[in-house]
């Protein structure tokens, strides 16, 4: 029902709508909405004529919203970029019909009208901050990421907690990586009968193989 165009102009507003006060570069918006960055272009166009948004030059500039949060409907963003289109008239033109809709378009327009004032009732204030825990453009588990890089809704007392840092030797055990090397072993072959061949693993921290002792190369199943 909702074009492409009206997706993408949602996300990016719902975005500058959490960022507000820190201009987002078009880069930024791209990457956070998972918008192209050259259909966003377009979009941010026609978001900026129809005065929801300012670009800013500079060092810190960026795109931002002209208005509040509180004062932006999402029917304002997308009549923006791609209007609702209420069924004035009969489509097919029939004489028959008159100003009159038939029943039909008296339905699908009926079903537009109900679009339209969930919308017109409907701000972006309204959307970042809902109670629910399925935030908006969701970051993680708990949706668009803050400033403070935790997801947007969640109560002060959270955001005051810092986080444990992990003891050094947890983190050092956690970042390890061994290469494993396995090579051939004969041990136990007797003459005359094939020998079976037993991999000899070789672990040790930082990626570089430790190489074996002489002679230990055919102790068995490796541990």
């Amino acid at each position: 029902m909702f074009s492409t165009t009206t997706e993408y102009a949602l996300r990016s507003m719902v975005l500058l709508a959490v960022r507000r006060g820190a201009p987002q570069t078009a880069q930024q918006i791209s990457t956070e909405t998972k918008v192209p960055i050259d259909y966003l272009f377009k979009v941010l166009q026609s978001l900026s004529r129809a005065g929801l948004v300012q670009a800013q030059r500079g060092k810190n500039g960026g795109f931002s919203l002209l208005r509040d949060p509180a004062d932006i409907s999402i029917y304002d963003v997308v009549q923006a970029v791609d209007p609702i289109e209420r069924i004035a008239n009969c489509p097919l033109d029939l004489k028959a019909h008159g100003v009159r809709l038939c029943s039909l378009h008296l339905k699908l327009d009926d079903a537009l009208r109900h679009v339209e004032e969930a919308f017109s009732s409907t701000s972006l204030a309204d959307l970042i901050d809902d109670s629910s825990p399925i935030r908006p453009l969701c970051a993680g588990n708990g949706g668009l990421a803050g400033s403070d890089g935790l997801p947007v809704g969640w109560p002060a007392a959270a955001r005051s907690v810092s986080p444990t840092p992990m003891r050094p030797s947890r983190a050092r055990a956690a970042t390890t990586r061994f290469r494993v090397m396995v090579r051939p072993s004969t041990a136990g072959n007797r003459p005359g009968r094939p020998g079976r061949r037993f991999p000899s693993v070789v672990r040790r921290p930082g990626g570089t193989p430790r190489p074996r002792a002489p002679g230990a190369a055919g102790r068995g199943t490796p541990r």
